[in-house]
């Protein structure tokens, strides 16, 4: 276990040694952005049950920052480079309702591993020779892989500090902590909504480089205007509608098939996309 671990640590120490030069290459991020990614996620990465009590007041104005998503997509690049690749065909989940994350699943681990023969999945070992097709979702690269900063995230806890009483304690994985820090429930919905929106502009990025319009799937049965995707994902995801980097996929049933063009409504105005539609349009600020 410890040489494990030792190895690992060393990979991050390279990694953020040969992530220094594609700052540059990647629109408004920079060096110091590097190295604040990497030592954002590799301090304490390898605990998972520690929690950290960041200030919540940290973390609004971290994720409010639109060089966040910099940070996203240098996090995704150190899995797999190909997602920056000219050609490449990126593909990005979302969720949302009751029931649902099995169905982005299955659409995600269909796009990555079981592949189509007009693609090559992005994690196939061998290419068949054709265009390259990549799917991620806001957990991470693939369904068995997470981003440094979605880990962080979930070690921060902020459901469970929002939910406990201000200036007590918190139950976190059968272990009493001091409620350091606590968040109102608003403002941990908050954060979680602004790094959602600082992933969906993930898009954006990937779109300028690879080239081609980013397909967007998204299984929203049973969502309401509460939720982070109505309140946070699909205005974004209008806005880059808009701006023609990316086309919208809403599911007509739990189990779609991204291959099946029946199982799909295109475009956030379309019938599959209703039910948060409206809501979302009311959110939309005022430019």
């Amino acid at each position: 276990m410890k040489r494990g671990f030792y190895n690992l640590a060393a990979s991050s120490v390279l990694f953020s040694l040969c992530l220094l030069p594609l700052a540059a290459s990647i629109p408004g991020a920079k060096a110091e952005d590097v190295k604040a990614s990497v030592a954002f996620s590799g301090r304490d990465s390898f605990d998972p049950y520690t929690p950290v009590f960041t200030p919540p007041g940290v973390k609004l104005r971290e994720t409010a920052d639109l060089r966040f998503t910099d940070l996203l997509i240098l996090d995704a690049v150190r899995y797999n480079p190909l997602y920056l690749k000219p050609g490449t065909q990126m593909n990005m989940g979302f969720f949302s309702g009751a029931g649902n994350v099995g169905g982005v699943v299955n659409v995600l681990d269909s796009i990555n591993y079981a592949g189509d023969p007009k693609y090559t999945g992005c994690g196939l070992p061998k290419p068949n020779g054709g265009p390259t097709n990549c799917a991620i979702w806001v957990k991470g690269p693939s369904t068995d892989q997470e981003f440094p900063q979605h880990f962080r995230m979930i070690k921060e806890h902020w459901d469970e500090r929002a939910a406990a009483a201000p200036g007590g304690t918190v139950l976190i994985y059968g272990n009493v902590y001091p409620n350091i820090n606590p968040p109102t429930k608003e403002m941990a919905t908050r954060i979680w909504g602004q790094f959602s929106q600082r992933y969906t502009d993930m898009a954006r990025v990937f779109y300028a480089r690879t080239g081609k319009k980013v397909k967007v799937w998204a299984l929203i049965f049973g969502t309401n205007s509460a939720s982070i995707f109505a309140r946070f994902e699909f205005p974004e995801l209008q806005r880059l509608e808009q701006e023609g980097a990316v086309e919208v996929h809403c599911a007509t049933k739990r189990f779609a098939d991204w291959r099946v063009a029946a199982d799909w409504t295109v475009g956030t105005q379309s019938p599959g996309c209703m039910v948060t539609r409206m809501v979302a349009d009311a959110l939309l600020p005022t430019p």
